[in-house]
């Protein structure tokens, strides 16, 4: 056991039985980045529904940022750098469709790493192209929910996701495009 590992069980009440996932969520919470004091003051409850703070009663900020993840106030998966492997073994929920979306998109993205489903691997240029067209689904999904007119987001939300869906199409495109598929392979590789 390590010494992260060691000092939480140390400050735990005496005669608290912690099960063994939760034990397992939170060393991952330790690993990624999440210092001891603020592990400490996550509840069982808290992390359950999903790692959430609520600051007052209609903002609600993500409890757990990890290093690189920038995401807009409120959300789970919504924003550039999401790491979807962690927040999945974390169990994390995402709070709307929206979030819902930017999960799917995310989901997409970590199968395009430097090793296909094959073991081999990518060329950055095939990789970015996947990406370019991971982009262009994702971006149309979130500009479809933000001019909804039966969908249930908030003006908020609808901005979000107007916002979200133009730079991922813009992404896309860019991706895909003949003369700006090199430079986006190479921003690709430096980047992600």
């Amino acid at each position: 056991m390590d010494e992260q590992a060691e000092e939480i069980f140390r400050e735990l009440p005496e005669g608290l039985m912690v099960d063994q996932e939760e034990i397992r969520k939170r060393l991952m919470l330790l690993a990624n980045g999440m210092s001891v004091a603020q592990y400490n003051s996550i509840s069982p409850a808290t992390m359950k529904r999903g790692l959430a703070k609520t600051l007052k009663p209609d903002a609600i900020v993500s409890e757990v940022t990890f290093k690189g993840e920038h995401h807009f106030p409120g959300y789970q998966y919504l924003g550039p750098g999401t790491r979807y492997k962690t927040r999945q073994a974390l169990g994390i929920e995402p709070i709307n469709d929206l979030d819902r979306i930017a999960m799917y998109h995310d989901s997409q993205y970590s199968r395009t790493g430097a090793k296909g489903a094959a073991g081999l691997p990518v060329i950055p240029i095939g990789r970015s192209s996947l990406r370019g067209v991971v982009d262009l689904g994702a971006g149309s999904a979130m500009m479809n929910a933000a001019y909804n007119p039966w969908s249930d987001l908030t003006w908020t939300d609808r901005g979000y996701a107007a916002g979200a869906g133009a730079v991922l199409i813009a992404q896309g495109a860019l991706r895909l495009h003949p003369l700006t598929m090199a430079p986006m392979a190479l921003l690709d590789a430096l980047f992600y």
